[in-house]
Parts: C-alpha cells; structure tokens; sequence
C-alpha cells in the first residue's frame, strides 16, 4: 500500500493518475498478477478480447466493495495487496482509485489496452472526486463497478481528465 501527499485541484488529480499508472505498470513484472488475469479469462475463447474485458468487469462486480479512504488521506494499494484480500476473504475492500488500478492492472497483464478516467460532477469547476478504469478490447469497456452502487441517478460528468496507462 502506498500513502502520500498529494496538491489539491487538477494538478493534484495529474499526481494521484500518474502514480496509479505506476502501481499498474510495476504489477506487470508479479508472476501473482499475471496469474490472477490469466486464470479469470482461461476458460473463454483465445481471442475474445471483449470478453475478457466483461470476465475482469465481473470479477470486480463480485468481489469488491467500495470503502471509502480514511478521512484526509488518499491511500493506493497495490494490485498484489488486493488479490492477497480476495484470496483469503473472497473479496476486498478499497475506493474508486483501488478498483481502477486493480482492474488496470489485470487488463494489462493479459495485454488489453487501459486508460485512467478521473471525473468531476455537476460543475465546470467541480473538483475531480472519481476515477475509474477503462479497458479496449475491440470497443472500450467501463471498469466503473464502484459508482452505480452508490448513486441511483447518473450524475452529468462535467469535468474529466485520463492517462493512457
């Protein structure tokens, strides 16, 4: 798990993408990982890529839950330290950035294209407040499994900023 200090505002936002990026990159070298990906699309057809991307979807619906960071500090946690929560519980805990980078990483460790979505809602100037993963199979599919459980109504995404992972 990584703590750290971050700016506030947009730049800030740029900071906490850019060491996500990082996170998910440095997972690619962890035989963990890379095993944990390979055995979630082992039983789907060589080549589906669409698939793929919908078995790492499911496999965040089922066993993550959205925990909120402790108050006034942001914590990322790495993709090894979250499979080790779902191999002993069954599930794992963590926020929208943990999600993203757990659902990143195991998206790149089977070679599927990744990109880091941060969001602000309802204003232009609304502060960046969620972040979430998408994946390219053959079209792009949405990682996003922590926002619709919280939010009935789909807020209208005013501000957005990514990074190709």
């Amino acid at each position: 798990m990584t703590v750290g200090t971050i700016a506030f505002g947009t730049l800030g936002s740029m900071q906490t993408l850019q060491k996500m990026r990082s996170v998910i990159n440095q997972s690619l070298t962890d035989p963990f990982v890379i095993e944990a990906a390979r055995r979630l699309v082992a039983s789907l057809p060589a080549r589906d890529y669409d698939a793929q991307a919908r078995a790492i979807r499911g496999f965040l619906t089922e066993r993550f839950q959205f925990v909120r960071d402790p108050r006034g500090v942001e914590m990322l946690a790495t993709p090894r330290y979250l499979l080790t929560q779902v191999a002993r519980r069954y599930m794992v805990q963590g926020d929208c950035d943990d999600a993203a980078i757990l659902g990143g990483a195991l998206a790149k460790a089977i070679g599927l294209r990744v990109r880091l979505i941060a969001v602000g809602f309802f204003r232009k100037d609304a502060p960046l407040s969620h972040v979430y993963a998408i994946v390219h199979g053959r079209r792009w599919w949405d990682l996003d499994t922590t926002r619709p459980a919280r939010m009935l109504v789909e807020p209208p995404v005013t501000r957005t900023l990514s990074v190709e992972v």
